[in-house]
């Protein structure tokens, strides 16, 4: 009777479930945004409103009362702020929308997509409590604001000379910004952007000095000083047309003032002067509009803007130098079934074509993670340094193979200091030489069956874990932490690869609470323990017919930029947060492929492409195509020049001094037609390039702020067949270096050259192709599939003409290698190289 009673029950939520279907189905294209933000008013909202009336009655001291206590308890409560899409007549959507790619002989889309009405997706803008109430106050007439210096000076006086004599950053911080603009609190705030300047962060040294000119009552000769400050930064910026500008109408500003208000001769002289020793002491260099995303650098999630490195001249340059064959070695990966969760749920994307795991080079050595191991590899033969078992994992473990279109075993490796007794809980051994950080699964949701349906989903939990990598020793894993209610703690599964900054550790994930949460977490580097947690957004995911998760939540890369870090989480929103403490400086929602419910016991699943695809930071820009959305968005950090509050303007009627902040603006957007044309490589002057599964584009972007959008560059590169481009591409000087079945080649910046970097076409492996993930590390190019990690090292020029020098034969060349096609033991693990093949 109870089995019965059971099976009425598990029925009638079948047909429930089904009824909510059809509902959803209907109501699927309209209602688009279903992204929640957990951090999101709080209340505030309603008191900032009535702050704001009770100013206009004149009734400043309980509206000063209301706007400080929104300052200092505001910071982790976010409120909505106006924040338009930008709009484009149906024709030029039409125009922005990419060409439907050619496909392959037989190619056939996972299913008929309805067609979705064109409505304009609005999204939504948050920003701090404290910070809207910052901007009242600074609103105030100047009765009220005198109120509030009188008020709260005496408080931020004594909170300075604190921070000051104790050298406290965050004191400093908080005299800065919980009583701006007391007297104290600005000098807090040009004190904290000078420190900013002095550690490299120019732009976050301009948002403190701007703020300060929005300030009312400033007095003349402090203003002169941020102006010259203003100069400072924008030097260090390398912007030679801004800087020029800024200068000229400094210039003209105090001329005027010597004209009105009676300056001395020699006090202008002195600021002349003090403009000509700032330039003779900072050269202005050209700005370098280079960024992409490094791996292999030891720097994971970080955007820099590095010295691409340099390839040799001429074609056909490089040769094999070692392979390691280093999944199927191991013995314990399985082939990914067409139904696991870690690949799209699409005919089309067969598992040969999953080429996403990336190795980390640090030290001369190749550091690679999946499931179950991590290799350490040496960078100069391809020998297997250690083979080392992930720890903790579950029986239910083994149904996940080592390959997944996702950034998820993308490990770090970094010097890890011995620390002293209270900095942690252990030492390193002697013999170390890095720490390497990954994640392992922990546990896995079992999967139960009705029947001939699949009730539950597996999706795996995984932990942040630090490996000593010359022992494998765990010296600390986050399985402790845990989120939700008290009485029902989650696992928080980290799906970033984590990102090493000083003495801490970031990583992002999900937890379960109803809808998927994401949350970023701060580790400290030594010891593991959460420094703070911040919970962003939280959004739909396909569901079965049981109503369980379909599949895993994404993953995602971190972004850290002066500071901040940059969160795109695959869950429909963005957000900046400050990397101190955890606080959300901005956020803002994005346009998402909608989620369709199945009436069938299989989930339909969106087609959604989960390959790296960071986002990039560029003159105050961020740039990201999220792997839920079709559209790649240029994002207003608020670290732009022209949108700092109070800077002098270079068109003064665009912009008001005292608004709200810009930061999380939506600036343009572009329809990428396919969420796998999105995946973002790099800028390089004005153009941005990306690539997918059918080819490699750019977009130029120097008139795109003016226009509203960015203008496709055409090129007569469209990859297929034998060259469709395969796995992530890497950026160099001369051009992307990318892989195809035709071997390894590079396409110039016009997109209208392509050569070949090795002889011939790769040669069929055993176990898979060649082509895959290319990584560019100490002048070799590191090359990841399914079953390989090849290195290809330029060729050395043959000694002579005579008969058998050809490139890769001579004595110590790639073709005579110790190894080089030889069966070999690697050292450390047991493990063979085998099938290593020579070609020219």
């Amino acid at each position: 009777m109870k089995i019965m009673v059971s099976m009425d029950k598990l029925a009638i939520r079948i047909i429930a479930l089904g009824v909510i279907a059809l509902l959803e189905t209907a109501g699927a294209a309209s209602a688009r945004d279903q992204i929640h933000i957990p951090a999101a008013d709080g209340g505030w909202d309603a008191q900032l409103r009535r702050a704001e009336s009770l100013i206009q009655g004149g009734s400043y001291n309980e509206a000063i009362q209301i706007l400080q206590k929104a300052v200092e308890y505001g910071k982790a409560q976010l409120v909505q702020v106006e924040a338009p899409s930008p709009s484009s007549p149906p024709a030029s959507k039409r125009a922005l929308r990419r060409p439907a790619p050619v496909r392959q002989p037989g190619f056939q889309p996972p299913f008929d997509r309805p067609e979705e009405p064109e409505e304009e997706f609005v999204p939504r803008r948050y920003l701090p409590a404290a910070e809207k109430a910052r901007r009242l106050i600074l609103g105030l007439p100047p009765d009220g604001l005198k109120l509030y210096r009188q008020a709260y000076e005496p408080i931020a006086r004594p909170l300075l000379e604190k921070a000051l004599s104790e050298n406290d950053d965050g004191l400093l911080k908080k005299a800065s910004g919980d009583y701006f603009p007391a007297p104290a609190s600005l000098e807090a705030r040009l004190e904290l952007g000078d420190r900013y300047f002095e550690i490299g962060w120019p732009r976050r040294a301009l948002e403190q000095w701007t703020s300060l000119l929005s300030a009312p009552g400033l007095d003349p000769p402090i203003k002169q000083s941020i102006r010259r400050r203003l100069l400072l930064g924008l030097r260090a910026l390398g912007d030679e047309n801004l800087y020029r500008d800024q200068k000229d109408r400094w210039l003209e500003d105090l001329k005027n003032q010597g004209g009105a208000d009676g300056m001395p001769p020699e006090q202008m002289a002195q600021a002349f002067k003090e403009v000509e020793d700032l330039e003779a002491l900072l050269p202005l260099s050209p700005r370098k509009r280079v960024a992409c995303f490094t791996f292999g650098k030891g720097r994971q999630g970080n955007l820099v803007s590095p010295d691409l490195p340099r390839l040799a001249g001429g074609e056909k340059e490089y040769a094999l130098d070692w392979n390691n064959y280093w999944w199927s070695v191991a013995g314990d990966g399985f082939k990914l079934p067409g139904r696991q969760m870690m690949v799209p749920y699409s005919p089309h994307f067969k598992p040969q074509k999953l080429y996403s795991l990336v190795p980390e080079v640090f030290q001369n050595e190749v550091y690679l993670t999946g499931v179950f191991n991590l290799w350490r590899i040496d960078l100069e033969n391809g020998k297997t340094l250690a083979n080392i078992r992930k720890p903790f994992l579950p029986v239910e473990a083994r149904k996940f193979g080592e390959v997944s279109e996702s950034p998820l075993y993308y490990p770090v490796a970094a010097n890890l200091p011995r620390p002293g007794p209270a900095a942690g809980s252990w030492a390193l051994s002697p013999a170390s030489g890095s720490v390497v950080y990954t994640t392992a699964i922990t546990s896995v949701t079992p999967y139960t069956h009705y029947q001939f349906y699949t009730i539950t989903m597996e999706l795996p939990a995984r932990s942040l874990i630090a490996i000593e990598s010359q022992t494998g020793r765990v010296l600390w894993d986050s399985r402790p932490f845990k989120l939700g209610s008290a009485s029902d703690p989650k696992p928080v599964s980290f799906v970033t690869p984590p990102l090493v900054k000083g003495g801490r550790v970031f990583a992002g994930g999900w937890f379960q609470a109803g809808y998927p949460n994401s949350v970023l977490v701060a580790f400290d580097r030594w010891t593991g323990h959460p420094l703070w947690h911040t919970l962003l957004s939280s959004d739909q995911l396909e569901l079965t017919m049981f109503g369980e998760w379909a599949r895993e939540p994404m993953a995602w890369i971190l972004a850290e930029e002066e500071g901040i870090l940059f969160c795109v989480n695959g869950l429909g929103s963005a957000s900046a947060v400050e990397a101190d403490t955890g606080e959300i400086l901005w956020l803002s929602t994005y346009e998402t492929i909608p989620v369709y419910p199945s009436m069938g016991p299989t989930p339909r699943l969106r087609d959604l492409i989960w390959g790296a695809s960071p986002p990039l930071f560029v003159d105050g820009v961020l740039y990201a195509a999220p792997r839920d959305s079709s559209h790649l968005f240029a994002f207003d950090t608020g670290l732009r020049w022209e949108s700092l509050p109070g800077a002098p303007e270079v068109r003064p009627e665009k912009k008001p001094a005292k608004g709200l902040p810009s930061g999380g603006k939506i600036l343009w957007k572009y329809s990428t037609g396919r969420s796998d044309w999105g995946r973002l490589l790099g800028c390089r002057g004005d153009r941005l390039y990306l690539n997918g599964q059918w080819g490699i584009y750019a977009l130029d972007i120097s008139q795109a702020l003016a226009e509203g959008r960015p203008q496709e560059v055409h090129s007569p590169l469209r990859p297929a067949g034998e060259n469709e481009v395969v796995g992530l591409p890497a950026m160099a000087d001369r051009g992307i270096v990318f892989s195809s079945q035709l071997g390894l080649r590079l396409v110039n910046y016009d997109l209208d050259q392509v050569v070949d970097l090795t002889a011939e076409p790769f040669p069929p492996s055993d176990h898979g192709k060649y082509a895959g993930n290319v990584v560019l590390a100490e002048g070799k190019i590191l090359l990841t599939s399914m079953d390989l990690l090849s290195c290809f090292v330029p060729r050395k020029p043959p000694p002579g003409n005579e008969p058998g020098n050809e490139p890769g034969n001579e004595p110590g060349g790639a073709g005579d290698r110790e190894g080089a096609g030889k069966v070999e033991k690697a050292g450390g693990s047991g493990e063979n190289q085998r099938g290593q093949k020579r070609f020219k």
